[in-house]
């Protein structure tokens, strides 16, 4: 909803410079069994970042982008994505990673607030892609987001690193993240990441030419 409106959302766009909540509907079996809202306020007091970061980004109502979203098990519902602003051409620029963690009645349980660890031209302009894992305990969640380093003119590609860190799902707090490549070795873009069984993660990648192939292979508690 914008802040001082009352309007549908295709009547907003382009015209609202902040919202002030965020609303969420769940409709089950043709019913809607749920439709919770959330305000800015909330959003603010239920905000949490990875111990060790010192700033503490947050969804302040204005522009956000979905990045990825997830039902969980015990239909936790979670999205993530990324505050942007619009430069003088109106072309995206992405910064702080923010994610917002909701019960199973839809009432805000979290908000996480990710510093970015990568602010170049090629990060502000693709964005961070993100992913959601369960470990071997459904209750913890791993939280991937590749940072981007740069691009490969040669291979047409974005030069991503994985970070992880974990999300438990009942407390709603968030770990440290923890850096895997990124000096020398990058993500393959079409093939990141393979699940090969539960609880167990491999990512795969090379360095910047391509000649040296890279795995890194870690236990999803």
């Amino acid at each position: 909803m914008a802040s001082g409106k009352d309007a549908y959302y295709n009547e907003l766009v382009g015209n609202v410079t902040k919202y002030k909540s965020v609303q969420l509907m769940k409709i089950a079996d043709k019913k809607v069994e749920y439709l919770t809202e959330t305000t800015l306020d909330e959003f603010a007091t239920k905000l949490k970042t990875p111990p060790s970061q010192r700033r503490s980004p947050d969804y302040d109502g204005k522009k956000f982008e979905i990045i990825n979203y997830k039902v969980f098990d015990n239909a936790d519902f979670m999205v993530v994505g990324q505050n942007f602003k619009l430069d003088q051409n109106k072309v995206k620029q992405y910064n702080d990673i923010v994610a917002f963690h909701f019960d199973s009645k839809g009432i805000l349980k979290a908000q996480y607030g990710v510093d970015t660890k990568e602010s170049n031209e090629y990060s502000k302009k693709y964005g961070t892609p993100q992913s959601m894992l369960i470990g071997k305990n459904p209750n913890n969640m791993y939280w991937i987001v590749q940072e981007i380093k740069g691009y490969s003119d040669w291979f047409d590609k974005e030069l991503t690193y994985p970070r992880i860190a974990k999300v438990d799902m009942s407390a709603a707090t968030l770990g440290d993240f923890t850096t895997l490549g990124g000096k020398e070795f990058y993500l393959d873009p079409k093939f990141p990441y393979l699940e090969s069984e539960p609880g167990k993660l491999v990512f795969f990648g090379s360095n910047k030419p391509g000649k040296i192939i890279w795995f890194n292979k870690i236990d999803l508690e």
